[in-house]
């Protein structure tokens, strides 16, 4: 399975990753380059609260570059967000308990660690690790996704042989409609019989 599809996602996506292995040939790429690219829309279309809560501790910790954060520091930074549920949950901003139950089920935890004002209970990037891996968007999947796209895109057409019978399905159009390099065959003439039989 790929990285970043778990879950329920991957029960989904399973069965389809077995025909694409049993058909072979490319498949197998281009189903689970699809499965990426469709399960990182739909994480970004609509993410759950908690897959969110995700989303939006990542970015904090990179936007500050550092490896740690007090509980403090990190609610406080998660409630300035813009268009984050984090300040009205409920009609009450998120506090150290609802952001502990929330990470929780993620198995992350707050600890005891030190930072320059002393010992506080805070979250490390590195508890976040796990959780960030399994459950965020794989940023680099999508961005392999797209490389190979254009460069499909860019590639010359291949003109099937003449003698080829049917079509190559790979080359289905963005249109949805079949395409060949072949002229299309000419319907077939009823047979006529030859001239003095019956």
């Amino acid at each position: 399975m790929p990285a970043g599809i778990s879950d329920r996602a991957a029960d989904v996506w399973e069965p389809l990753l077995a025909i694409a292995d049993q058909v072979g040939g490319e498949w197998p790429e281009r189903a689970r380059l699809a499965a990426v690219a469709l399960n990182n829309a739909r994480s970004e279309r609509d993410p759950s609260l908690g897959v969110q809560l995700l989303i939006d501790c990542q970015r904090i910790y990179e936007n500050k570059a550092t490896d740690r954060l007090t509980t403090e520091d990190l609610i406080e930074a998660l409630v300035e967000l813009e268009e984050s549920p984090w300040s009205d949950l409920r009609g009450k901003p998120l506090d150290a308990r609802g952001l502990a139950r929330r990470l929780r089920k993620y198995e992350v935890k707050p600890a005891n660690h030190r930072f320059e004002i002393g010992i506080r209970r805070g979250y490390l990037t590195e508890d976040f690790h796990d959780a960030w891996l399994r459950y965020l968007p794989a940023v680099t999947d999508v961005a392999d996704v797209a490389l190979i796209q254009r460069e499909r895109e860019a590639a010359e057409p291949v003109a099937l042989p003449d003698d080829e019978v049917g079509y190559d399905l790979l080359s289905i159009s963005k249109n949805g409609s079949l395409s060949s390099s072949r002229t299309p065959l000419q319907p077939l003439q009823p047979l006529t019989p030859p001239e003095g039989t019956a």
